[in-house]
């Protein structure tokens, strides 16, 4: 059955489209409070698609075709990066940015893979469904071992993950070698494929995100003028990431786990 959204191909210009999906728990949620507080001063420069209601379908069809993938997922999720192009195309930007690191899965690995095969599959889905859209792939990247052991302590304050870090961490498998992913995701698209430390920009001095904004043409007077956040979706202190996994390991529904949680990291500093 042919798709029902009509093709980006169609448009009288081909806006650049700056993909930013991730990766999870590097900082992520810090750029997208920036896109997402700085929508209204931003949206005369670039279309911005921050993670929430703006891009909940795109994200939701990405996680039924990397489950199942069926040609008919494929192209409804095709079917949702067109809509993005086209809205983009429609309100006249020429460039803008969708930051949504789920689209990758919310896992580092689940029952459909891990989130480095689940990139490899996804750019060259969106890179074709975009056409002729100019895209690039951006994503932010971490120390290893620091990465690692920030998404263990999500999955336990989020997901109920009941495993220490080392045994989740051999559950996982997955080698990190930015350098080789990067040459990897470089040969899938046509497209250039960012990578970007987490921390340079505050490094600099600036907040979270100035440089992915910077990429897409945002200047140094409007920079100075944005809203900044403050730290975002921090992880459990040690004390606490013993605490929360033995809520996970007891037989606490999990409505309850989740009030447990919140109060938890409401409260931080209480657990030493």
């Amino acid at each position: 059955m042919a798709s029902a959204i009509s093709p980006a191909s169609g448009a009288a210009f081909a806006p650049r489209i700056i993909w930013h999906f991730g990766f999870q728990k590097t900082g992520t949620t810090a750029v997208q409070w920036l896109l997402r507080k700085n929508r209204v001063l931003l949206g005369e420069k670039i279309a911005l698609f921050p993670r929430g209601r703006w891009t909940a379908a795109l994200r939701e069809a990405a996680a039924v075709f990397l489950r199942t993938r069926s040609e008919a997922d494929k192209t409804a999720f095709q079917d949702e990066v067109r809509k993005i192009v086209n809205t983009v195309r429609d309100s006249g930007h020429s460039c803008a940015i969708v930051s949504d690191e789920n689209v990758l899965g919310l896992k580092l690995r689940d029952e459909t893979g891990d989130i480095f095969t689940h990139a490899r599959t996804m750019l060259p889905v969106v890179e074709d469904a975009a056409a002729p859209a100019i895209c690039e792939f951006h994503f932010n990247t971490r120390d290893p071992e620091a990465w690692l052991k920030s998404a263990h302590n999500q999955e336990v304050k989020q997901l109920r993950c009941r495993q220490d870090f080392d045994e989740w961490c051999n559950g996982v498998a997955l080698p990190v070698d930015w350098s080789a992913l990067h040459d990897t995701l470089s040969g899938l698209t046509q497209g250039a494929v960012v990578f970007r430390d987490m921390n340079a920009d505050r490094a600099a001095g600036r907040p979270s995100g100035a440089a992915l904004l910077e990429t897409a043409g945002v200047g140094p007077e409007l920079l100075a003028q944005l809203k900044t956040p403050g730290a975002q979706n921090e992880s459990l202190s040690d004390a606490a990431l013993a605490f929360m996994l033995d809520i996970n390991r007891s037989p606490l529904k999990r409505r309850q786990i989740g009030a447990v949680r919140d109060v938890v990291v409401k409260n931080m500093g209480l657990f030493k």
